[in-house]
């Protein structure tokens, strides 16, 4: 309701309006364009929104606020299935404060959409392996088909699910857990084929959902790369612009006209692969660099920044969770879930494969507040382990007694000893989330608001 108040409200930046656009052809019945090369998920989401609301800017930020309150009732059932009751209310707890969930259920982007949906899909994949029937994982897998069209690197994410749920089943027989493997990964790929076929039949090219996947890995893969986006000379940094421009400069370079779109990313591709193979340690730096941003406490904007909105909106300043409280947490808890798995749920290493999909899924590429939203729900899960684990041990320590000569008893001293380590660990991972890695630039923040007044007519505070 407060961000009603800002021009950006119904002047979005740089993506929404090829997404709104893109919207409109489907409503038309234009199921495929060969001008729109992005990520379809959000302009379909769009076009469900539109005829029952209207064109009210309003109402898809609305169905994405119920989306995210549904999804803590997703979160809870997940983290009660891999662990206990005690977690789920804790991760609930946590996740209903944490404030770049709230920001960004406000922004017309994909991003709490894909967050939903991966809630959706885990959810599924956890009633298949309890209630033993395949229909469940066709579910999960056509959610997890849906995130791919938002986010085409998540499709590692979804080779890990389909090995995971194949060693989570195999228990039962080779023939049984390969074909549950095989309808998930199947399901996730129906969805996504369509998209496959057309670019297939427009340029004789596997494509899997949009061309840009070359140019977005040489942003983030380059000898003057810092781990975030980064503006690439001659390359425009609006999204549009930015494809004919990465082909611009292939054509030039390749001295051939007219190339295909899977032609451009790989020329990209290739300028990457010389960069890694040529500087080895500093690529290697680099990815390290990456996984360190990834758990860092800063929400590192790409064309919304939380820092910078703060000053025009009050919510924001409330002394809510952020990403440097519940990272550590989350780390602790990863730590305890590997150590404690042998004697635990075989569930409880899903959060510890989401974790590790999404990462590796965002740190090949560049890093972003927006892209890592999407792993937060799983580190409050563990944040969730790492609160209920010292609970018990604190209580069971309080019930502990002493040997009557004054002296510890074992049960006592393991007790304190692993209340010790966890501290120790809390400190270490703490001290990893909250290193200074990131100084933030106001200057994209006031362009960005100086053009969203420009186009609603106000020049002058433009």
């Amino acid at each position: 309701m407060q961000y009603q108040e800002s021009p950006q409200f119904n002047n979005p930046l740089l993506d929404f309006s090829f997404f709104h656009q893109r919207s409109l052809e489907l409503l038309d019945g234009q199921w495929f364009s060969d001008t729109y090369l992005f990520n379809p998920l959000y302009p379909l989401f769009l076009a469900c929104v539109y005829p029952i609301f209207g064109m009210d800017l309003f109402f898809p930020r609305l169905v994405q606020v119920l989306l995210s309150t549904l999804g803590l009732y997703l979160l809870f059932e997940i983290s009660r299935r891999c662990f206990n009751a005690k977690v789920g209310l804790y991760s609930v707890g946590l996740m209903s404060i944490y404030l770049p969930l709230i920001y960004f259920d406000g922004i017309l982007m994909a991003t709490c959409l894909i967050t939903f949906l991966l809630l959706c899909c885990c959810y599924f994949i956890l009633l298949g392996t309890e209630k033993k029937h395949w229909i469940y994982y066709v579910a999960s897998g056509l959610c997890m088909g849906l995130v791919i069209l938002g986010r085409p690197n998540f499709l590692i994410l979804t080779c890990l699910l389909a090995l995971w749920i194949l060693v989570m089943e195999f228990h039962r027989g080779i023939v049984f857990s390969s074909f549950r493997s095989f309808v998930f990964f199947c399901s996730a790929i129906l969805v996504i084929s369509p998209i496959t076929i057309n670019h297939y039949i427009q340029e004789s090219e596997f494509i899997i959902v949009a061309p840009h996947g070359g140019i977005n890995f040489y942003i983030g893969n380059n000898p003057k790369a810092t781990g975030t986006y980064m503006s690439i000379p001659g390359v425009s940094d609006l999204p549009g612009e930015q494809v004919k421009d990465s082909q611009r400069i292939a054509e030039s370079e390749l001295g051939e006209e007219n190339i295909d779109s899977a032609a451009v990313s790989a020329f990209w591709m290739a300028r990457s692969k010389a960069f890694i193979v040529s500087q080895p340690g500093k690529a290697t730096r680099l990815f390290l660099r990456k996984i360190a941003l990834y758990w860092n406490r800063e929400e590192i904007p790409s064309e919304y920044s939380i820092d910078f909105d703060k000053r025009f909106h009050s919510i924001l300043r409330l002394p809510l969770l952020s990403f440097g409280a519940v990272g550590p947490l989350g780390l602790a808890g990863l730590v305890i879930i590997l150590i404690s798995f042998s004697r635990g749920r075989k569930n409880s290493l899903l959060p510890v494969v989401m974790i590790l999909g999404m990462m590796t899924s965002v740190v090949l590429f560049f890093v972003h507040a927006r892209y890592r939203l999407t792993v937060v729900p799983w580190v409050i899960i563990c944040a969730g382990v790492s609160i209920d684990w010292v609970v018990q041990t604190s209580k069971a320590l309080l019930k502990s007694k002493d040997v009557e000569n004054d002296n510890l008893s074992p049960k006592t001293s393991a007790l304190i000893y692993n209340l010790s380590l966890f501290t120790a660990l809390l400190i270490l991972t703490a001290a990893f989330c909250n290193l200074s890695l990131y100084k933030h630039n106001d200057l994209p923040g006031y362009f960005n608001l100086a053009t969203a007044y420009y186009d609603a007519g106000n020049h002058e505070k433009a």
